[in-house]
């Protein structure tokens, strides 16, 4: 993401020590991302003075520097060769003080010692990124963690946060995918955390319109109207895959409901799962964007934008029902459905399952992408493993591999 920074304010505060904070401000539609970033960093060795620059401007000896876009500093040392400098920075969106806090805390079991905090942070991370089942499993006590945070954002702010930047609700991402990974936790065995709680927040995101947050931001689902309305997002209301986005978190808040001997919840979650049903076509095979009549989209095409697809298309959004994916085969017909998907994973190997530069509409599969990750995976459901087997071995081989940029 672009950042463009205003207003950094840095102040030398001793011989090994500089403060001070950047308000930043993301590019693009993403007017959410303000916020104030501040931090404190110390160094192991006293250093002789402090520089910097303001744009083409270059300063020496200074105490403090402020300015507006490219602004920063460099540390001055008197050294010999082999001596090595160690840098510390702790940061807060809260204030100055708090990063001084955090660095201490984070700091503290470590010292200066580099190679045992580089041993510590990697062991913490090794879990990251969507691994979420797998935390579940091996780290439940992670899973508690990150659900609590969530229903603690909840709890501040009176909805659960999908992709929270800064302090703010960003609504980065479409629907309410952080519910089927709370879902997920409890299906578990992990229940550390309000369980109630957490079923009154998913049902507050799928029941209530989208809406800007007076914190700054964007939360819920912003087609959630048109969607209970109609059954589906018309492409006159928004975008048409947001239907299916939508009906699988409605599944998901089903199963807790389930869990939670909510039959009534149980039974209105249930029925929404399957709106899916209103944007597919038997007559094409696929996901087909409709109209607030019901007309479906005139002249329509499965390699096109066209339709509201967000980041895909229909072929590739008509795969997005993980929810029923025996209903999908059942409605395509299972000889369409594989004969289909083996075609697009075919062509796309060609590209190497990626979207070339992004042009996602220009492709079946995009394995770079959310809506198409499972696709290869589908053959299982339809009878046919050895598809799945064959397509998954050709996607590692050729998507993935362990060089700097692939790995």
């Amino acid at each position: 993401m672009h950042l463009k920074t205003e207003e950094p304010k840095i102040c030398k505060v001793g011989d090994t020590q500089i403060e001070g904070y950047s308000k930043q401000q993301s590019g693009g539609d993403a007017s959410y991302q303000q916020f104030t970033l501040h931090f404190v960093t110390r160094t192991n060795k006293p250093f002789k003075s402090m520089g910097g620059w303001v744009n083409d401007k270059i300063m020496h000896d200074i105490r403090e520097i402020t300015g507006k876009d490219d602004v920063g500093v460099f540390l001055d040392f008197t050294t010999e060769d082999g001596r090595v400098i160690q840098l510390q920075t702790g940061v807060s969106l809260v204030s100055i003080e708090q990063a001084r806090l955090n660095l201490e805390t984070e700091m503290k079991p470590f010292g200066w010692d580099f190679d045992a905090c580089r041993a510590h942070a990697r062991k913490v991370w090794n879990t990251f990124w969507n691994l979420n089942q797998l935390w579940n499993l091996i780290t439940p006590d992670v899973s508690a963690k990150w659900v609590r945070s969530l229903l603690e954002i909840y709890d501040k702010g009176g909805w659960l946060a999908k992709g929270p930047t800064g302090i703010e609700y960003s609504s980065i991402m479409v629907a309410s995918h952080e519910i089927p990974f709370i879902v997920a936790a409890y299906q578990h065995g992990i229940r550390r955390f309000d369980v109630d709680k957490a079923f009154q927040a998913m049902v507050h995101c799928q029941t209530t319109p989208g809406q800007s947050h007076p914190g700054g931001g964007h939360v819920g689902n912003m087609h959630l109207t048109a969607y209970l309305k109609h059954g589906y997002v018309p492409i006159d209301r928004g975008y048409a895959s947001n239907t299916l986005e939508y009906a699988y978190d409605d599944w998901c808040v089903a199963q807790l409901a389930k869990a939670l001997n909510r039959k009534d919840r149980y039974q209105e979650f249930s029925k929404r799962s399957e709106y899916w049903r209103n944007l597919f076509d038997n007559e094409v095979g696929f996901m087909r964007a409709r109209h607030a009549d019901g007309r479906w989209l005139e002249n329509s095409d499965p390699y096109s934008k066209k339709g509201g697809w967000i980041e895909g298309n229909s072929w590739q959004y008509t795969w997005f029902v993980p929810q029923n994916v025996h209903g999908l085969i059942e409605a395509m017909g299972r000889e369409r459905f594989i004969q289909r998907l083996n075609e697009g994973l075919a062509k796309s190997e060609k590209t190497n399952f990626n979207a070339t530069d992004d042009q996602w509409v220009l492709y079946p599969i995009n394995h770079g992408n959310q809506p198409s990750m499972q696709v290869a995976y589908l053959f299982n459901y339809a009878g046919a493993p050895w598809l799945t087997q064959k397509w998954t071995r050709a996607i590692m081989d050729k998507y993935y591999g362990d060089d700097p940029i692939d790995g």
